[in-house]
């Protein structure tokens, strides 16, 4: 039982680990994101750098979608956390708003009317502060809940999940 008990705590151990460097990455995408805009809207605030900043924000925005953050830990507390779904909802409202202000931001630049560059910018602040505001909720509550709530089993499935390719099946994928 102790043997049990002890992957256990390794399990969660390494998957907090991995979470913690996951959103420490969506940190630094988010503090790179923030500098991309003010450097666009300095340059010259011209429809090329409002495209090509809109560009690093979808990239971006792929970036938080594939986390195992997303991928794994919010799909593993739906199927077991009842009392999470409020959260969730939270969650998935500010990530489809932020997907939504990409999209209108992108078809008010393709759409090319004055000053589309200024509002496309406003948008990508907007961005911004919904991703702030997830992170936060996802560090100070999410993370925290899944910690508490989640069985050893589950986050056994979660940890083999993150492990990257070549871990998980003892070499380098093809």
């Amino acid at each position: 039982m102790k043997k049990i008990e002890e992957q256990g705590m390794l399990t969660k151990t390494y998957t907090t680990v991995a979470l913690s460097h996951e959103q420490k990455n969506a940190r630094q995408v988010l503090s790179k994101l923030t500098a991309t805009l003010q450097e666009a809207k300095r340059a010259s605030a011209d429809a090329r750098s409002a495209a090509s900043a809109l560009r690093q924000f979808a990239d971006a925005n792929r970036f938080y979608q594939g986390r195992a953050l997303e991928q794994h830990v919010i799909p593993a507390i739906r199927a077991s956390i009842a009392e999470a779904n409020t959260l969730l909802a939270e969650l998935e409202v500010l990530a489809a708003g932020s997907e939504r202000i990409l999209q209108r931001a992108n078809e008010q630049l393709q759409g090319g009317r004055p000053p589309a560059e200024q509002s496309v910018f406003s948008a990508m602040e907007q961005y911004c502060s919904h991703l702030t505001e997830r992170l936060g909720k996802e560090e100070s509550e999410l993370i925290p809940l899944a910690f508490r709530s989640l069985t050893p089993e589950e986050w056994f499935a979660i940890a083999v999940k993150c492990l990257p390719e070549e871990d998980r099946y003892g070499k380098k994928a093809a």
